[in-house]
């Protein structure tokens, strides 16, 4: 039988609760005698669980092996092995399944008596008990689904920003170099205006590869063998009269420059005057206005080097723009496919949502014939009174069944029409323009 056994149920037998009616009162003050130890000991209750079997409310409370539902303030404890419930305590008891396999519809039709009411009230409680897991998941997964939307929006946005930022910024710099490359005049003026600058820069690694010049010759001096004293000396840094070529630093090495009908030795002092001679032509140069062509292709460094430098910085600012723009492309790309995704979670959420309701309606209007000729369901035609008309068949079970495919002939109509009805909708929403 499905009912459970005294010792289960706190010794209230619900067979003997329905079929001797002499004994309900005592039933009832031996059921409201229970101890809160009792209750501890035997199914392992908190003192909340206590609490909730002596509230006046319907609940239902979860065991390791069995399941409590309070009905009208009567405990119905059912077995595992009867509501095949699926309990994963492994994980906290996080993961639960409540699952009506073909255990429940067999035991029903082994019965060879009336089916008590409270096994029926147990089946709606727990279906009652899963619709608000999911009701209560799908609400969870929705705030967790905004929650990550804003965070993922709002980090996307602050980098499609600072992405942006940059674009303007190296889209500044490369309008101000090719500005600067288009106009002559503008090269020619940027370099007589920083001459100073560099040749300030110039003369410092001059003095630095001076210096370094004098030591190696001075620790050279010391050698005790002519031959290699004689060969330092015909190997010895020359520097022209005018001025240090900078193409010939780069390609001799340090201790050695080209060699020149007018070079000679470096002399002390000689230096110093080489660098004094460069400052005198930044300050006889005082304005741009005053120089002319012939001068700015005298200065140290020519107007052509200077182009040159704009040009290498030119180029390095469009490969940076490039970058930016294959970056911002990119960003723009993922935050679009992320949207994309999203949008396509809540899809499938509202989905859902929405066939729960269809189900639900369904399941609502499935119960209107049991609600409409009550909870006898082996007799749903006997009369109030003690006559039990024609159509009454003692022990059988065809109202049972008769009634039953009627319900489930009008909720496969329902669910089958609304969903049907949605997908109609659906798909002419999808071809209208």
């Amino acid at each position: 039988m499905m009912h459970s056994t005294p010792s289960d149920v706190a010794s209230i037998s619900f067979v003997e609760y329905r079929q001797n009616p002499q004994n309900r009162e005592q039933l009832d003050r031996e059921a409201k005698q229970l101890r809160r130890r009792d209750f501890e000991t035997r199914y392992q209750l908190k003192p909340k669980d206590v609490r909730t079997l002596q509230s006046t409310y319907s609940s239902v409370i979860l065991m390791q092996e069995k399941l409590i539902v309070v009905l009208n303030q009567i405990p119905i404890v059912i077995q595992r092995s009867l509501c095949c419930i699926v309990l994963d305590h492994r994980s906290s008891g996080r993961n639960l399944a409540l699952g009506f396999a073909e255990a429940f519809p067999s035991l029903m039709v082994s019965r060879t008596h009336q089916i008590d009411a409270w096994e029926l009230n147990c089946l709606e409680s727990l279906l009652f008990y899963l619709s608000r897991t999911i009701q209560s998941k799908y609400k969870s997964i929705s705030q967790y689904a905004a929650k990550l939307f804003s965070v993922r929006s709002l980090e996307l946005q602050t980098l499609v920003e600072a992405c942006q930022r940059l674009r303007l910024e190296v889209h500044i710099i490369h309008t101000a170099l090719s500005n600067i490359l288009d106009d002559d005049q503008e090269v020619a003026r940027l370099s007589f205006e920083n001459q100073k600058y560099i040749s300030q820069y110039t003369s410092t690694r001059k003095k630095e590869r001076a210096d370094l010049h004098m030591r190696t010759c001075q620790s050279f001096t010391d050698l005790k063998h002519s031959r290699s004293v004689s060969s330092l000396s015909s190997k010895s840094i020359l520097l022209p009269e005018t001025e240090l070529r900078q193409s010939t630093l780069e390609d001799r090495t340090p201790l050695t420059l080209r060699h020149s009908p007018s070079s000679r030795l470096i002399q002390p002092g000689e230096l110093d005057a080489s660098l004094a001679d460069e400052a005198c032509w930044v300050q006889r140069c005082r304005t741009f206005a005053e120089v002319k062509d012939d001068v700015l292709e005298s200065t140290p460094i020519s107007v052509g080097s200077i182009h040159d430098i704009f040009e290498t910085c030119l180029a390095e600012a469009t490969v940076i723009r490039a970058s930016v723009d294959n970056l911002m492309r990119n960003v723009i790309t993922n935050t679009r496919i992320a949207e994309l995704r999203l949008d396509g979670d809540r899809n499938s959420l509202l989905t859902f949502k929405l066939y729960l309701g269809l189900f639900t309606l369904s399941v609502k209007a499935a119960s209107l014939p049991g609600g409409l000729l009550g909870m006898n369901l082996l007799n749903p035609w006997l009369p109030a009174t003690d006559d039990p008309g024609p159509f009454y068949v003692s022990g059988s079970l065809l109202p049972f069944w008769a009634l039953s495919g009627i319900s489930l002939l009008i909720f496969l109509t329902t669910f089958g029409g609304l969903c049907l009805a949605y997908r109609h909708a659906l798909h002419h929403k999808k071809k209208s323009p």
